[in-house]
């Protein structure tokens, strides 16, 4: 591969076979989880949420569609005599999945701990064969 010098300002260089756009040693991709697993009365649903508390959690449930989300945003503020000093950090999750049939919506069950969020929905109960008796129409 030969060697390129990269100009910003030439855009002639995107058209390049080689060239590849320079990149920060710091940048990072944040990517986080979501698991799904059937137990014998439940579908149970974990979501990771670091650093989020249980009022910042949003879930709604519309149909078979569970949609999960958490804003969060922080601001750091410091001063004293000789500086002045400000951070803040955001950070928000979306979570949607569709439950499978059988599942009942009315009563699920969240709770958020070491940021983990865990909602589980009871299975319903399904009747397997259901006699029907004929009668005699007079």
């Amino acid at each position: 591969m030969t060697m390129i010098k990269w100009n910003p300002m030439s855009i002639s260089s995107f058209f390049d076979e080689d060239f590849d756009f320079p990149s920060l040693a710091t940048s990072r991709n944040l990517t986080t989880g979501l698991n799904i697993y059937e137990t014998e009365k439940e579908v149970v649903a974990e979501m990771a949420m670091p650093g989020v508390s249980e009022d910042k959690v949003d879930i709604s449930v519309d149909g078979r569609m569970v949609t999960v989300s958490a804003n969060i945003e922080e601001k750091k503020e410091e001063k004293d005599k000789k500086r002045y000093f400000v951070s803040s950090m955001s950070s928000r999750f979306n979570y949607s999945f569709r439950l499978p049939e059988g599942v009942g919506t009315d009563e699920p069950d969240a709770s958020l701990s070491d940021g983990v969020l865990t909602v589980k929905f009871p299975k319903r109960i399904q009747n397997s064969v259901k006699k029907i008796s004929v009668t005699k129409k007079k």
